[in-house]
C-alpha cells in the first residue's frame, strides 16, 4: 500500500507523542508499506540523525512549518497560542498535501499525531480514504477522586470537562467524523464522546505499543530476604496521576509496619508538594525522589523494582506500563482508561473505582500490596506474564486491525 501519514509530533528517542507518529512511520515502512510522513520542520534533525543509522525502506518524509516570526508568536510549550498554531499547522498541509497527490496515488490519508479528538484534519477532504486516529481525549478523571487537587489542577480539569461537553458541536470536527473512513479512539471514554451515528465505524485500538527492541531479561527470583520490597512510579508529576493516591499508600503501608522503599522517578509541577508531604508524614527513609530519568535509562531503573504503581486518573494509554512489563514489573493500575486496556489480571492488579470513596480505593491498593510483599511467588508469576501479555500490543497486530490485512 501506499499510505499518506500525518504526524505533526514525529520523533525517535522521545517517547510520548513524538514516539508515537514515529512508530507509525517505521512500523508501516517495515510491513513494505510505501510511506509519506508529514510533519514538522522542527522534528528534522532528530528524524534524519535516526534515518542515517538505520535503514528504512520505503520511508519518505515531508517537512513544514511556518515562517519563524510566526512560529515565535503562536509556537512554545508555555505559549497560550501554541494549539492555534497546531490548527494553522493543519490548514498548511492541507495544501501541501493536494500537491503530493496531484503526483502520487494514496491508497490512504492516516492522521496520527496529535492524538485528540478536539483537533480537526483538513486532510480527510482530499477524497483519498481518510483514516482518524488512534484519537483520545475524552477519558475524565472521577470528580470524587479530585478532592486532593489543588485550585489549579482542579479547574483545569473541570475545564477539560467543558471542553468534552461542547466539542460535540464543532462543525470542524465533526466534518472529520463524518469524511473518515475510520475513526479509531484509544479507550470507550472517548468513543462516548463521538456522535453515536458515527460508532458504526469507529473502532478502539491504543495509539501506543511496546518497543519490541527493548526487552529486558529480569532477574525473576525474588530478592533476598534482608532486602526491601521496591515499590515505583514513574512519570510527570500532576494530580491527574493519582499522586495523592501514592503519598497516602506509602503511609499507610509504614503504619501497616512493612519494610519497602517507594523511588519516584520524574518531575512536574507538584513536586514540591510531593517533598513537602515526604516530610510532613516523616517519610524520608521510605520514599526516594531520583528525579527526572531518560527516556535511554528508564527501563534500567524500572528493573531495580518489584511492583509498578500507576493510579492515574485519566490516561488515554500509559507507555511507560509497557516500559514497567518490558522490565517485568507487575502493575497496579485504577480501572479507567488506557491503563486498564494494558493491565490484565495475569500480569499486574486493577482496582475497580466505581462508587467507591478514595479511602477506599488506597486501602485496597494499600492491602494489595501488603499481600505482594510477602508473596514471592505471584510476583514471580505475574513478572513472567508480563512478558507475554506485551505480544498482543505489538505494532505489526495493530497495523494489521487498523488496515484489515
Amino acid at each position: 500500500m501506499k499510505i499518506l501519514l500525518s504526524a505533526y509530533a514525529c520523533e525517535p528517542n522521545k517517547g510520548s507523542e513524538p514516539e508515537v507518529g514515529w512508530k507509525w512511520a517505521t512500523e508501516l515502512s517495515k510491513l513494505n508499506n510505501e510511506v509519506y510522513v508529514i510533519t514538522r520542520l522542527n522534528n528534522k534533525e532528530n528524524i534524519e540523525k535516526e534515518i542515517k543509522k538505520s535503514n528504512f525502506e520505503n520511508l519518505n518524509f515531508i517537512y513544514f512549518d511556518y515562517p519563524n516570526w510566526f512560529l515565535k508568536i503562536f509556537k512554545g510549550k508555555k505559549n497560550r497560542f501554541s494549539y492555534f498554531y497546531f490548527y494553522m499547522w493543519q490548514i498548511g498541509i492541507y495544501f501541501v498535501a493536494k500537491k503530493i497527490i496531484r503526483n502520487k496515488k494514496f491508497d490512504y490519508i492516516h492522521h496520527v499525531t496529535f492524538v485528540s479528538y478536539r483537533y480537526p484534519s483538513f486532510l480527510c477532504l482530499l477524497n483519498i480514504p481518510f483514516i482518524f486516529g488512534p484519537i483520545a481525549g475524552g477519558e475524565e478523571s472521577p470528580k470524587n477522586l479530585r478532592v486532593n487537587f489543588d485550585l489549579k489542577s482542579k479547574t483545569k480539569e473541570y475545564l477539560r470537562d467543558l471542553s468534552n461537553k461542547i466539542i460535540k458541536f464543532s462543525p470542524f470536527v465533526n466534518m472529520v467524523f463524518k469524511k473518515s473512513q475510520k475513526i479509531i479512539v484509544t479507550t470507550d471514554e472517548t468513543k462516548s464522546k463521538i456522535p453515536k451515528k458515527y460508532h458504526y465505524k469507529t473502532f478502539t485500538e491504543l495509539a501506543i505499543s511496546p518497543n519490541d527492541e527493548i526487552l529486558i531479561e529480569k532477574n525473576l527470583s525474588f530478592k533476598e530476604s534482608n532486602n526491601l520490597f521496591q515499590i515505583c512510579f514513574a512519570g510527570v508529576f500532576e494530580h491527574r496521576k493519582g499522586i495523592y493516591i501514592i503519598l497516602e499508600t506509602i503511609k499507610k503501608l509504614k503504619q501497616k509496619n512493612i519494610k519497602f522503599i517507594f523511588n519516584f522517578y520524574g518531575d512536574g509541577p507538584i513536586k514540591n508538594f510531593i517533598k513537602n508531604y515526604i516530610v510532613k508524614t516523616n517519610l524520608q527513609n521510605e520514599v526516594k525522589l531520583h528525579g527526572k530519568v531518560s527516556y535511554e535509562k528508564i527501563n534500567k531503573e524500572l528493573i531495580k523494582n518489584d511492583i509498578f504503581l500507576f493510579p492515574s486518573l485519566r490516561d488515554s494509554g500509559g507507555f511507560v506500563l509497557f516500559e514497567a512489563m518490558q522490565a517485568g514489573l507487575p502493575c497496579i493500575v485504577l480501572n479507567l482508561g488506557g491503563p486498564a486496556k494494558i493491565i490484565d489480571q495475569k500480569c499486574g492488579i486493577k482496582i475497580d473505582v466505581d462508587g467507591k470513596s478514595q479511602t477506599q480505593i488506597i486501602k485496597e491498593i494499600c492491602n494489595n500490596l501488603s499481600y505482594l510483599s510477602k508473596n514471592k511467588n505471584k510476583i514471580n508469576e505475574m513478572s513472567k506474564n508480563c512478558l507475554i501479555n506485551l505480544n498482543n500490543f505489538s505494532w505489526s497486530n495493530k497495523i494489521k486491525k487498523i488496515y484489515n490485512l
